[in-house]
């Protein structure tokens, strides 16, 4: 027995109560979301064994429902995918998965032991919106960007620039100022570098701005940062595919049914996205170094947009 993993349970029930859970084997007839939960915890409990019986493969929608599943699954067993997941949890637990319907079993088959409990649940539409998003692209659109900030940046003469100046320069203006540059030398006024090695070649006319201080050094902490942000942040300004996904639900034409203020929302954005063929502006700017003017100018501008 391993008493370090099941230390906390052991304090419950201790060894004997232990020794009982290790000798049960469990049998799941169905591989749900809610089937993979109930496993999950016999599992990290420590029983002998667990078997899943089940005929179903999985399907797109099962990724939303059931954490263990990935992208890659989609076309396998559900109930092959979910044994070796739910094994990697516990490694002394014996796992194995039969694809049979757990419908087409016998009375034979079964057999009961004490009182069965059975829930079904129907309730409304849920919806959810996360307005938090996980290393987010920052949303610049430098393939696209608002006349204010176009302007701002055809304003913008490095070369009559102090060297103090010029460093800093928010790389947001620098990108703009060398996307000129670049289209111009390769003769494509619309031209954009959204791929490496389009983007290698932007980052050599980028760093051609640069200017020598005192010392000697090129190093300028603003140009650094438009090195380090080149591949995140030039990205051409399409509206993603999860959230086209969403926009084209019925829900979202037939609004005067709905009471749900997500679908009111998701009406809006589409009516948005039709008539400018981008998302709303985020309004929301990564820390970049600037001089407190120009910081202040870009960030009105931004807030504007929204």
């Amino acid at each position: 027995m391993d008493e370090v993993r099941y230390d906390r349970q052991l304090r419950l029930w201790g060894e004997e109560g232990q020794s009982s859970i290790a000798r049960t084997s469990v049998c799941v007839l169905g591989s749900s979301a809610l089937a993979t939960e109930i496993m999950k915890n016999l599992v990290l409990a420590g029983v002998h064994s667990v078997c899943v019986v089940d005929s179903a493969f999985v399907q797109t929608p099962d990724l939303g429902q059931n954490f263990f599943l990935k992208e890659s699954d989609i076309g396998r067993a559900r109930a092959d995918a979910t044994i070796e997941y739910l094994k990697e949890l516990n490694p002394s637990v014996m796992g194995d998965s039969l694809l049979l319907s757990p419908l087409n079993l016998s009375d034979e088959d079964l057999t009961a032991y004490g009182l069965l409990g059975y829930i079904r649940i129907f309730v409304q539409e849920h919806t959810i919106a996360n307005n938090h998003e996980e290393n987010g692209l920052p949303d610049l659109r430098i393939d696209k960007p608002f006349p204010k900030l176009l302007e701002m940046a055809a304003n913008t003469d490095l070369n009559s620039m102090t060297l103090e100046e010029l460093r800093h320069t928010p790389y947001i203006l620098l990108y703009l100022i060398a996307l000129q540059y670049y289209r111009k030398e390769i003769g494509d006024d619309q031209a954009f570098p959204d791929n490496y090695t389009k983007r290698k070649h932007f980052l050599e006319i980028l760093l051609k701005m640069r200017r020598e201080g005192e010392s000697g050094s090129l190093d300028a902490e603003n140009f650094l940062e438009a090195k380090t942000a080149l591949a995140r942040s030039l990205q051409k300004t399409e509206v993603p595919r999860h959230v086209a996904e969403i926009l084209a639900d019925p829900n979202v034409e037939d609004t005067s049914r709905c009471v749900q203020p997500f679908w009111l929302i998701c009406a809006g954005l589409k009516r948005f996205v039709n008539e400018h063929g981008v998302l709303p502006l985020s309004g929301v700017l990564p820390d970049m170094t600037s001089d407190s003017k120009r910081s202040v100018v870009m960030k009105s501008f931004t807030s504007w947009h929204k």
